[in-house]
């Protein structure tokens, strides 16, 4: 007798006597692995929240607010690489399946379907049957983020039909409080804006998904710099003119942690060593922009940016006049 044995500790048996890889990927495809686990007691409530179109757009990141959690158990790091902690416990090892699924479903807060999610996590390879493998994928990484302290798991089994796949309220990410940091400072006094503001860019650790090469993550990662950039560049001018320097320099390095070259950002910190009374530090910046678009040279054409019209005025008139 031959023991296939999977996820959570069961197994079962192979009826060939012949070990072949494909008849091992018949019988994966076959099992349902998601109930060979058993589910707990759904819990009672009364007042049950409308189930989300599967159809909608689910590559928006931001179409309504993120799940709100006094303290979220597990908190997933998007801006930089890759971090996931669970309580007060960093995940020390990703796996492959944390890596690719887990950031995917935590900016998809309103749900994605099996069929969806397969595409995007098996592009250009074939359907397997009822999406087995995403499913076992499934199993897996609830196995590896285990549930939250009520006993509810954070990646949440899927119910009947074509249900949307959604992570636990449980889960919170760095991008959705930028976001939502991003979000509050368009209300409220001008000390208020700029407190949220910084404390959305404090929360930039690297470039957006910066360890994650796969193709879905270019728009996110796009929406994310473009919000926080503007809001570095905002935070920045604001701060200057209030005299704040230390804070505008900070708003400034943490912008161009996202996006370097920035030449709005380096216009906005020649501004700033000018009103310092450091005139002299504009060339050093000068120089090290002119050099982030060296780094960036395309060697196989022979070409290499330089600074606009606009940044080179600004820089020239700058450093002609003191404060």
């Amino acid at each position: 007798t031959t023991w296939l044995y999977l996820p959570g500790g069961h197994r079962h048996e192979l009826t060939s006597p012949d070990l072949r890889p494909d008849l091992i990927a018949d019988e994966l495809d076959r099992l349902d692995l998601d109930n060979a686990v058993p589910a707990p007691p759904a819990p009672t409530n009364p007042d049950p929240e409308p189930e989300p179109d599967p159809d909608a757009d689910l590559v928006v990141v931001r179409d309504a607010d993120p799940p709100a959690s006094d303290d979220p158990w597990c908190h997933i790091g998007l801006l930089g690489p890759l971090q996931v902690t669970l309580g007060d416990q960093p995940l020390t090892r990703l796996t492959p399946t944390v890596r690719q699924l887990l950031p995917y479903l935590a900016t998809h807060r309103h749900g994605v379907t099996l069929a969806r999610l397969e595409e995007t996590i098996r592009p250009g390879r074939p359907e397997s049957p009822n999406g087995q493998r995403t499913r076992t994928a499934l199993t897996r990484l609830r196995a590896e983020l285990g549930d939250a302290p009520d006993g509810t798991p954070l990646i949440p089994r899927r119910g009947t039909g074509d249900q949307p796949i959604r992570l636990s309220d449980h889960v919170t990410t760095d991008l959705d409080q930028a976001l939502q940091h991003l979000d509050t400072a368009r209300t409220g006094n001008a000390d208020q804006q700029l407190q949220h503001l910084l404390a959305a860019l404090d929360l930039i650790r690297g470039e957006p998904f910066e360890d994650l090469c796969f193709s879905w993550t270019l728009d996110v990662q796009q929406h994310a710099i473009t919000h926080l950039h503007d809001a570095a560049l905002t935070a920045a001018g604001a701060l200057r003119r209030l005299g704040r320097y230390d804070d505008a320099e900070h708003a400034i390095r943490q912008g161009l942690t996202l996006y370097d070259p920035s030449e709005p950002l380096y216009v906005e910190w020649f501004h700033l060593e000018h009103a310092r009374g450091h005139p002299e530090r504009i060339p050093h910046l000068w120089r090290r922009l002119q050099q982030r678009y060296a780094d960036q040279a395309d060697d196989i054409a022979g070409t290499i940016t330089t600074p606009t019209i606009e940044t080179e005025l600004a820089y020239t008139n700058l450093t002609r006049h003191t404060p």
